[in-house]
């Protein structure tokens, strides 16, 4: 038999996670080719950027459409983490309307998930508190409620009270960096890193075995700048 491309999901759920990403990914690039003049670039700014690089104008034409479509992208790379913690045994995403992103029943938590530090303006981390507080006052009264941030701004592990101004501490509200709540999730230290490592098997099978020029190990360093060893 086997192994699992990722021990924690089946096969079909890493594959279809994936393939989503990179479905994503193409689809933003493919608008912002048609969207890339739509707003005047700034000339000036575009030829200084480039100079400084010491890079022509199709790199740095490249380099723009993918600093456009960052904020999309980042959005679907959030529901790949949403969905693949979802499908680990014993939690489950409510999807869209839910009021969370995952839950286990049996743990008692509850979590929202953003993919990076500074996806939350004051105004959605207040939305994201009362939403999670009301859920512990009601229907999940009893459980742990979780705000998690994938990326962190440090690669400091960390949970730590999720607190606002003006609102009492709540010892069942807690905010978490993605590392340690992939930890709660599996039981593994090492998971999210472990994720990290099988997305180009995935995507090796979801583009028929390509031989990929981009190796994992040359992006490990950021992956350990992100979340340290």
């Amino acid at each position: 038999m086997s192994k699992k491309i990722y021990p924690y999901v089946e096969d079909e759920v890493i594959l279809r996670e994936v393939r989503r990403v990179m479905d994503s990914m193409e689809n933003s690039l493919n608008d912002a080719e048609k969207k890339l003049y739509s707003n005047v670039i700034d000339p000036f700014s575009a030829h200084f950027d480039a100079l400084a690089q010491n890079i022509p104008y199709e790199d740095w034409i490249r380099q723009e459409k993918v600093r456009q479509i960052q904020k999309t992208f980042q959005n679907s790379i959030g529901y790949f983490h949403q969905n693949i913690l979802g499908s680990v045994a014993g939690w489950n995403n409510p999807g869209s309307g839910g009021g969370y992103d995952v839950e286990n029943k049996k743990k008692k938590i509850i979590a929202e998930i953003k993919n990076k530090y500074n996806t939350m303006n004051a105004g959605s981390t207040k939305a994201v508190y009362n939403t999670l507080a009301g859920f512990l006052k009601g229907s999940k009264k009893g459980y742990v409620a979780y705000l998690v941030i994938i990326l962190p701004k440090t690669s400091r592990r960390f949970i730590k009270p999720f607190v606002l101004p003006k609102k009492r501490y709540r010892k069942d509200m807690l905010k978490i960096d993605g590392a340690t709540f992939y930890e709660i999730v599996t039981g593994d230290k090492k998971a999210l890193e472990t994720l990290f490592k099988v997305i180009p098997k995935a995507v090796s099978i979801i583009k028929n075995n390509k031989d990929f020029k981009t190796k994992t190990e040359d992006f490990l360093d950021l992956y350990v700048r992100a979340y340290g060893k």
